[in-house]
C-alpha cells in the first residue's frame, strides 16, 4: 500500500460529484501501488513564466519513487473530447451536461516541468538527471484503438480499463520508452524524497511577529493597567492601607499614580521603595511633579539629613542601613519640620524593616491621620520578615488578585515560586518561555549574543524594551564588552531609556519590567526570592539560557529540583 498525502480523501472532496473521478484514482493508488512509493494528491504550485510573470497550477497526483523518480497525474473524469481545429477540450458528465476543461496532457506537462525546476532550487538538492515523466488518467472513457495525436501517445493514458491495473501502468510510465529522451530508474533518491517531500507536504509552523505581539500585549496589558486605577477612588476615603499583591498586580503603578494624585491634589508626597534603580526609575518618571519627593528608602534618608544639616553615618556596613540612617531620617524631620510630608507612598514594602516604616510614618505631618499607604509583596515563599507592621498598620487592608503585566504563559512560569494569596493573570496569552538549553555555561554569552542580534535585527523589537539579567556580576562580565552587547548599546537598570538594552543584575531590577526580558547566569540563581524576581520581570517574553539542570530546577519549581 503506497504512502497518501493526504492519508485519506478530504471529505468535501468525497462528497463533491464532479471529482468521484480523482476518488477513484486517490484509492487504486492507495491500494496496488507498494509502500516504497509517496502519493501527493491535489498539489499547488506557484511558478514564473520566461518574463517574469507569475503562473500557477496544481498536479492532481504526484507518484514519486526513490529508485524510479516521480509522475505527475492529471485525471479528467466525464467523457473527454477534443476538437482538433480550435484544440478545444470537453468533458460531459453522467447528466448530459458540458463543461470546457483545460488540456490535460499540457497540464501535466507542465506540472512536471514545474516541479524539476522548485527541486533544484532546493538548498541541500544535488545536481543531477531524474526520471520525469507525465500521464494522464481517464477513468470515464473506454481506450481508443489508435494514437490521440503525435504529442498524445496510448502510452501517457491510462482508461477505464486500465483502472485495475493502474499499479502497472505508473511503473510502466517511469520505465523505458521509445519515444521519451530521458533514462529510466533515474530516481530521487532519500534526499530528492525529501526535497519532494518538502515541496509538496512539509509540515511548518509559523511564527507569529515578536513585534506584533510586543504591541498588541502591550495595549492590552496597559488597558488592564488603566482599569486597576479605578481601585484608587474606591479607596480614597481610606488615609491609611495596606495593599498586597503578587508580582504584575501593578502595585508600582498603583503606588506611583497614588502619588502622582495626590500630589495634584496639592499635597507634599513622599513616594520611596526599596530598590536604588526603581527609585532613580521612579524619580525620572515624576520629574514633573515639583511636589512629590521620589527617591529609593535609604537614598531618601541621606538626602534629608544633608537637608537639615545633620551629621551623616561615616560607616557603611548592615548597622548603618538597619538603623543608623533611619534615624538620620527621624533627626531630619524632627529639626526641620519643614520637611515633614503630607502624605508618603511606600512601594516594595516587603522588603521594609519595621524600624523603617516607623520612622516613614513619623515624617507626616499627622502621622495618625495622614496618608500612609503601603504596597507591598505578600508572598510568603520569599520574604521571611513577619511583616507585623504591614498587620497592624490600617484599619482594612486590600489585596490585589489579579495579574495584569504579565501574560499568561510568565505567570505561569512564575507561579510555582509564589505562595501567598491566589492570583489569577488577567492578561493575554502570550508567546511560550523560551527555555535555550546549552551544553556548557560558557557558551551563554554567544547564545545571549546570537538571539540578542535576532530580536533587535530581524525581530524589529526597540532595544529599549529589552534587559538582559544576570544572577552573578556585572563587572568583567564576559558578555558585555566597552558598554555593548554584540554591537548594541546597553547601560545599568534604572538609567536612561535612551542607552538601550539594560543590562544589570536580577537583585538590582526587584520592581521594574520590560517587555523581553533574557536571562543568564542562572546557575547561581538559587535564592527563591530572586528566581520569582527574575521569573515575574517580562510583560511579553521570558527567555531563559542555562544548562539543563539549571533549567529544570526554575521550570519545575521549589523541591523539584
Amino acid at each position: 500500500m503506497a504512502i497518501m498525502h493526504p492519508f485519506r480523501v478530504p471529505d468535501e472532496v468525497r462528497r463533491d460529484p464532479y471529482r468521484e473521478a480523482e476518488v477513484a484514482v486517490f484509492e487504486r493508488l492507495r491500494d496496488q501501488l507498494p509502500g516504497d512509493y509517496h502519493c501527493y494528491y491535489s498539489r499547488p504550485w506557484l511558478g514564473l513564466t520566461p518574463t517574469g510573470e507569475e503562473k500557477e497550477g496544481e498536479a492532481d497526483f504526484v507518484v514519486a519513487h526513490p529508485a524510479k523518480g516521480f509522475l505527475v497525474i492529471e485525471v479528467k473524469g466525464g467523457a473527454v473530447s477534443r476538437r482538433g481545429d480550435t484544440d478545444e477540450w470537453t468533458s460531459k458528465n453522467r447528466l448530459g451536461i458540458t463543461n470546457r476543461i483545460k488540456d490535460p496532457v499540457k497540464q501535466a506537462s507542465v506540472s512536471k516541468h514545474a516541479l524539476l525546476a522548485k527541486l533544484k532550487e532546493q538548498p541541500d538538492w544535488r545536481a543531477r538527471f531524474v526520471t520525469a515523466r507525465h500521464g494522464v488518467v481517464l477513468p470515464d472513457c473506454s481506450r481508443p484503438r489508435q494514437s490521440l495525436g503525435a504529442s498524445m501517445p496510448l502510452f501517457l493514458f491510462a482508461f477505464a480499463e486500465d483502472l485495475n491495473y493502474l499499479a502497472e501502468w505508473v511503473e510502466a510510465r517511469l520505465g523505458r520508452t521509445d519515444s521519451e529522451a530521458d533514462d529510466p530508474g533515474r530516481g530521487l533518491g532519500p534526499d530528492g524524497m525529501r526535497a519532494m517531500h518538502r515541496l509538496l507536504a512539509a509540515d511548518f509552523e509559523l511564527r507569529p511577529s515578536l513585534a506584533r505581539a510586543l504591541r498588541e500585549d502591550g495595549r492590552e496589558i496597559e488597558r488592564l493597567t488603566r482599569e486597576q486605577y479605578e481601585l484608587l477612588g474606591s479607596l480614597e476615603d481610606i488615609p491609611q492601607m495596606a495593599v498586597s499583591g503578587g508580582a504584575g498586580t501593578g502595585k508600582t503603578l498603583l503606588a506611583l499614580e497614588k502619588a502622582c494624585r495626590l500630589g495634584e491634589a496639592g499635597q507634599r508626597v513622599l513616594l520611596t521603595c526599596f530598590n536604588e534603580a526603581l527609585g532613580a526609575h521612579l524619580a525620572r518618571l515624576t520629574s514633573g511633579f515639583p511636589s512629590l519627593a521620589v527617591a529609593s528608602f535609604h537614598s531618601l534618608c541621606a538626602r534629608m539629613a544633608h537637608q537639615a544639616g545633620s551629621r551623616l553615618p561615616s560607616g557603611g556596613g548592615s548597622q548603618t542601613f538597619a538603623t543608623e540612617l533611619p534615624d538620620a531620617l527621624l533627626t531630619a524631620v524632627t529639626q526641620r519640620e519643614d520637611l515633614r510630608f503630607d502624605a508618603v507612598v511606600v512601594d516594595e514594602g516587603q522588603d521594609f524593616r519595621d524600624n523603617w516604616l516607623t520612622a516613614l510614618r513619623l515624617c507626616l505631618r499627622d502621622p495618625d491621620g495622614g496618608t500612609f499607604y503601603v504596597f507591598h509583596d505578600d508572598n510568603q515563599k520569599v520574604y521571611s520578615h513577619s511583616g507585623g507592621w504591614l498587620l497592624e498598620l490600617p484599619r482594612s487592608q486590600y489585596p490585589l488578585t489579579r495579574n495584569l503585566r504579565n501574560t499568561k504563559t510568565i505567570h505561569l512560569c512564575a507561579k510555582p515560586w509564589y505562595k501567598g494569596r491566589a492570583t489569577r493573570s488577567a492578561g493575554p496569552d502570550g508567546m511560550p518561555v523560551e527555555w535555550v538549553e546549552v551544553k556548557r555555561r560558557e557558551d551563554v554569552p554567544a547564545r545571549v549574543r546570537s538571539a540578542l542580534a535576532d530580536l533587535a535585527g530581524r525581530q524589529r523589537i526597540p532595544p529599549a524594551q529589552i534587559a538582559v539579567l544576570t544572577a552573578a556580576r556585572t563587572d568583567g562580565h564576559p558578555l558585555c564588552s566597552g558598554g555593548t552587547i554584540g554591537g548594541l548599546r546597553c547601560g545599568p537598570a534604572g538609567g536612561d531609556p535612551d542607552d538601550g538594552v539594560v543590562f544589570d543584575t536580577v537583585r538590582r531590577f526587584k520592581g521594574l519590567d520590560r517587555p523581553v526580558i533574557m536571562l543568564c547566569d542562572v546557575e547561581e540563581l538559587t535564592e527563591p526570592e530572586l528566581i520569582y524576581v527574575a521569573l515575574s520581570r517580562p510583560s511579553v517574553l521570558l527567555m531563559v539560557f542555562g544548562t539543563a539542570p539549571a533549567l529544570a530546577r526554575l521550570r519545575d519549581g521549589p523541591g523539584n529540583g
